[in-house]
């Protein structure tokens, strides 16, 4: 390791904890930063349930996970507030909610048009797209998707839903209302196939005894962590926070408690390393 290098990080990790320390912890924050990012008084996070990036719930022990579940809360601690978890059915209601003003946090894929309706932070995982099959599957592999006939289920209001059709000549894609319905769809056979990020297949397949997510990928996503637009008197804070969470190991950590799968840090959050991929 060189030293210059390790200047620059010394220096990033410094600058980073300098910000958050500026910024009054507890009661005070909830006057002045805390105002802005959670103007209820409560931060308000917006989640969907069947994603380990944003919720989980075990239905036996009653145990709540997911990333943006996490590190909402984590940040509710450093501005000294109290939680409140919004659920919500879709990807898509979630980013409805931080447009509106009704929620105030969330991590979701950071597209082109979500940044219109939010301001998003660095990015925080990269996740590959592909497909989930049905046991007995007729298609063995990503190549074999695009044929007449194949229906194709995508979550209703999602970027999938926008992006894949025009990608695909001859199998068709229809929208599924949630992410429970698509398990139920594939085994009925409604569906032959589901597309989606890995992470979010890897959680579907645990419930398809012979499914497979099938090799290679058709794209990617880029998740980071969203508030409502409007809020710029908080952004530097924000945005320290989010880099500490990074740099600390706390959005690792969140990911593998909710055993998010398939997903890569991204190369700003190690500088002295190339990004390092999850084992699926």
């Amino acid at each position: 390791m060189s030293m210059h290098r390790l200047f620059d990080r010394r220096s990033a990790l410094i600058a980073i904890m300098s910000a958050l320390a500026a910024v009054p912890q507890g009661a005070r924050a909830s006057e002045t930063i805390a105002g802005v990012l959670a103007p209820t008084g409560t931060l308000r996070i917006a989640v969907f349930a069947g994603s380990p990036i944003s919720f989980l719930e075990d239905p036996r022990t009653g145990e709540q996970r997911g990333v943006s579940y996490a590190l909402g809360h984590r940040l509710a601690q450093h501005l000294g507030v109290g939680v409140e978890v919004i659920r919500c059915r879709t990807a898509a209601e979630v980013m409805e909610l931080i447009a509106a003003g009704g929620a105030d946090f969330a991590t979701t894929n950071a597209t082109a048009s979500r940044a219109q309706a939010a301001d998003f932070s660095r990015p925080l995982l990269h996740i590959g797209l592909g497909y989930l099959v049905p046991a007995g599957s007729r298609i063995s592999s990503i190549g074999e998707i695009d044929q007449p006939g194949v229906r194709i289920g995508a979550t209703a209001g999602s970027s999938t839903l926008r992006s894949l059709p025009g990608m695909l000549q001859h199998a068709r894609v229809i929208g599924v209302p949630t992410l429970p319905e698509s398990r139920a769809m594939l085994r009925t056979g409604a569906i032959e196939a589901f597309a989606t990020n890995k992470a979010i297949l890897h959680e579907i397949g645990d419930g398809l005894p012979g499914s497979r997510v099938l090799d290679g990928e058709w794209g990617a996503e880029t998740h980071a962590a969203a508030i409502p637009k409007g809020r710029q008197a908080a952004l530097p804070f924000f945005n320290a926070f989010i880099e500490e969470a990074m740099r600390s190991g706390a959005v690792r950590g969140a990911a593998t408690a909710a055993g998010l799968r398939g997903f890569r840090l991204p190369n700003w959050a190690h500088p002295l390393e190339s990004s390092r991929e999850s084992k699926e």
